[in-house]
């Protein structure tokens, strides 16, 4: 004897209760229920080695993470579908595609190595790390793996051991040295800034290096500078202590 549909089972008052269940959920619960999560690790094509600090881009979405120091990332409040990605390191071959998000299983990116920037970008972080040690100064690095961990530079500048206050009221934020506010020195890219008030216009992925020298002098390079400098298109000046 064939069974009848499960729609004729139920009884009015059930289906009236249904209905009841359904037109109390706020419409912004259910699209919250239907939001995915993307997930994935980012590594070296070859080697397998995780790269940390790797710029994850949703251009559609105009959404963006940096891989942490596994190589890891994810970005959720996504809706089910296609996804375009560019995933970019410096050193290494830009990543771009499409991707379904929305499956649940964690992605693996690998990017390509650039010879010619990586071994252009050891030769200028030598030539950095050279010229650090010739200053008769303390100097405090930030790498960008430090900085992307950091929610701004000023807190980046804070969790290397460096105190930051107010200069004044309302002012620019100072350097605590010898127990009274230094206005910093600030340099972007080897040109002078208008103090970290303008560092702080840029976001933290684009930053790739931050030097705190002695009492009052603060040298940022951004990730395209650090990449000019590696191919040659830009270069170092001499750091004249004030």
């Amino acid at each position: 004897m064939a069974g009848r549909p499960f729609r004729q089972l139920a009884s009015p008052a059930f289906s009236a209760g249904l209905l009841f269940v359904a037109l109390a959920i706020p419409s912004s619960v259910a699209e919250a229920q239907d939001r995915v999560e993307l997930r994935g690790r980012i590594v070296e094509m070859g080697s397998s080695r995780p790269l940390a600090a790797a710029e994850v881009f949703l251009p559609d979405e105009d959404r963006f993470v940096l891989s942490n120091e596994n190589g890891d990332f994810e970005i959720g409040g996504l809706k089910p579908g296609v996804y375009r990605l560019q995933v970019e390191q410096l050193g290494y071959r830009t990543h771009e595609g499409r991707l379904m998000v929305g499956t649940g299983e964690p992605v693996r990116i690998e990017l390509w190595p650039d010879p010619v920037v990586l071994e252009g970008l050891t030769a200028q972080v030598d030539r950095l790390r050279r010229r650090r040690d010739a200053l008769a100064h303390s100097v405090n690095t930030l790498d960008r793996t430090h900085i992307s961990e950091a929610l701004s530079i000023e807190s980046a500048i804070r969790t290397a051991g460096e105190v930051l206050v107010q200069c004044g009221s309302g002012a620019d934020f100072c350097l605590w040295r010898r127990g009274q506010p230094v206005p910093p020195i600030v340099f972007i890219d080897e040109r002078p800034a208008f103090g970290l008030e303008e560092l702080r216009s840029y976001p933290v992925e684009a930053i790739q290096l931050v030097e705190v020298i002695g009492h009052r002098m603060i040298r940022a390079y951004t990730v395209d500078f650090m990449e000019r400098l590696a191919l040659g298109k830009a270069s170092l000046t001499p750091v004249l202590l004030f």
